[in-house]
């Protein structure tokens, strides 16, 4: 099994290192005009955005796994807390056609369609609505919350994170 430091490398190689690398040679090419420099610029910061934001949902993805596994519901470090939230059971038609006969005003009208929001309501409510049932709100999200006034050593001028 993978130490969760490995896999931070091993995820960081994948999609960070190349991107990053190609951003720095762009800004750095000596044989490129400065127009051709910052067009290539902007176009490796764009890829390089995309791969971090792959990287983090990566990162996200292990780290609610590992959450699960190990049954850890929150935890806090020094820039942000995780916790693990249950999600919330929504609404799934199982057969509109008897919805709309059993609970004709739960249909959202000029087209008659369910009102999934207000079936949701009142199946939370323990209330049986024929033609519906409600989902067990899949499995738990990971929520990453800010802590609030820290600096951010890496941006000039920014005096507290976002």
């Amino acid at each position: 099994m993978v130490s969760i430091q490995e896999y931070i490398v091993e995820t960081h190689n994948h999609y960070i290192k190349n991107a990053f690398n190609n951003y720095v040679q762009s800004i750095t090419d000596k044989d490129a005009s400065e127009e051709h420099r910052l067009l290539n610029a902007i176009y490796d910061l764009e890829f390089f955005i995309k791969c971090i934001e792959k990287c983090a949902e990566e990162f996200r993805l292990k780290l609610n796994q590992e959450m699960q596994d190990t049954g850890i519901i929150s935890f806090k470090s020094d820039k942000a807390t995780a916790t693990l939230t249950k999600s919330v059971p929504s609404c799934l038609i199982i057969s509109e056609t008897e919805l709309a006969k059993a609970r004709p005003d739960l249909m959202i009208v000029p087209k008659p369609k369910p009102n999934k929001i207000e079936i949701a309501k009142l199946l939370r409510k323990g209330e049986q609505i024929p033609g519906t049932t409600l989902s067990n709100g899949g499995p738990p999200t990971l929520r990453i919350k800010a802590i609030q006034n820290k600096s951010n050593p890496y941006v000039k001028g920014a005096e507290t994170n976002v």
